[in-house]
């Protein structure tokens, strides 16, 4: 199992590559040698954001060359998000606000109508549906291969437009480049991801509308470069917080003015393990959703009291406190939440039971169910491929351990 595809066998090729010793490289990273050493046997998983985060600070490199992001396997249908990469980098990188590389674009309403659902689409695989279900099942193939299209016009029509339907075509601009950079995010091109979020930013700034100056915020917080930045990451989000705070004026500012809590509640577990201050967001998140009249999805961020709970168990598990993410997440009624929101509650899960001596078949069948609600947002997941990685070498039974190796050949995992 232990091979150059695992987590394991990169660290210990990159801390060769460093020259350094298990120790030093233990010491750099504040994690202990046998900790070190464990992971590079494959005998622990490194799955905590702050480890992975640490780690990669500690060598001087990357978290996708810790991980092996991107995700791609000898089956092209399962290649099929990555190959849309190449025209969302085209469209991100190319444009600027005011200034678009194409002269021509769909009317702004015709846009705003396929982006915001009130007209169908046709995907790929004939299938017609709507961009906020795509969203909503993190189908990243199909995302991938209408949004870049979407951000040339946008940005045309940004360019093009009066004064007026300007700031609708900014606003609209924001909420494309939002699922954009989750995309890119997911399929492992984080420069691409944190571009979407930088042109987010500026389009905020052109509006001067602090609820999307918090949208552009969280796009922020959530596609800053991770590697020995928890502590930025924390000061980001809880200035945010503070700066959208006294503009909550409605549900939709609520939405995401809570958003910025629970990116704050993470950055605080990883940062340091603060959790005094994880907890005081996460109350502070909780109180909000009680606020709102119905579940909202303001920006296709599903903030209700159930991703409440789904973050709650994120942060627990991010702070090793295995038994209470699982503990936790029995409280959660999943009903309201979108796929993409029920893969990554499960994916938590998963790895939290994966931690814990006898839960194997747990885990597993946790992990199935993360697959089954989004495939393609589990494939591409490092908690999924490092987890999965793990149990391979601890499952014995026969029907478990047939379940576990079919998802790690969808995965492109060795198995």
């Amino acid at each position: 199992m232990h091979d150059e595809v695992t987590i394991g066998a990169r660290l210990r090729a990159l801390r060769s590559w460093r020259g350094m010793t298990q120790s030093q490289l233990a010491d750099q990273a504040g994690l202990s040698t046998s900790f070190i050493s464990m992971v590079e046997h494959g005998h622990r998983m490194l799955d905590r954001r702050s480890h992975i985060s640490a780690v990669a600070a500690a060598l001087r490199v990357s978290e996708a060359d810790l991980t092996g992001q991107p995700y791609m396997t000898a089956d092209d249908g399962e290649n099929g998000p990555h190959a849309k990469i190449a025209a969302m980098r085209r469209a991100l990188a190319t444009n600027e606000i005011g200034d678009a590389v194409i002269d021509r674009a769909r009317p702004l309403a015709q846009l705003q109508d396929i982006f915001y659902g009130r007209t169908t689409v046709e995907v790929g695989d004939g299938r017609v549906t709507t961009v906020p279900k795509l969203r909503q099942e993190s189908n990243l193939s199909a995302l991938g291969g209408l949004l870049p299209d979407m951000i040339d016009e946008i940005h045309y029509l940004v360019a093009a437009a009066d004064e007026r339907q300007r700031a609708d075509a900014l606003r609209l601009l924001i909420d494309v480049l939002h699922p954009a950079a989750f995309v890119c995010a997911v399929l492992g091109s984080s420069d691409l991801a944190r571009l979407a979020a930088v042109q987010a930013a500026e389009a905020a700034r052109y509006l001067d509308d602090p609820v999307y100056q918090g949208v552009a915020d969280f796009m922020r917080v959530m596609t800053a470069p991770r590697a020995g930045s928890w502590d930025r990451i924390l000061k980001i989000s809880e200035d945010a917080v503070n700066r959208l705070e006294p503009h909550v004026t409605d549900e939709v500012g609520i939405q995401v003015y809570g958003m910025l809590h629970l990116t704050a509640a993470l950055a605080a577990s990883a940062n340091s393990y603060r959790m005094d201050s994880a907890n005081d967001h996460l109350a502070e998140a909780a109180d909000l959703a009680g606020r709102l009249s119905q579940g909202g999805n303001a920006f296709g961020m599903s903030f209700n009291a159930a991703n409440v709970g789904v973050w709650q168990v994120m942060v627990a598990a991010e702070y090793g406190d295995y038994p209470t993410a699982v503990g936790l997440a029995r409280d959660v009624d999943l009903s309201p939440l979108p796929a993409n929101r029920r893969c990554q509650f499960h994916l938590e899960v998963g790895r939290s039971l994966a931690h814990q001596r006898g839960k194997e078949r747990q885990a597993v069948m946790t992990l199935k169910q993360a697959e089954d609600a989004a495939p393609q947002r589990m494939r591409n997941s490092t908690v999924a491929h490092e987890t999965v990685t793990y149990l391979l070498g601890r499952v014995r039974a026969t029907g478990l351990a047939r379940e576990l190796r079919g998802m790690a050949s969808r995965m492109g995992i060795p198995h």
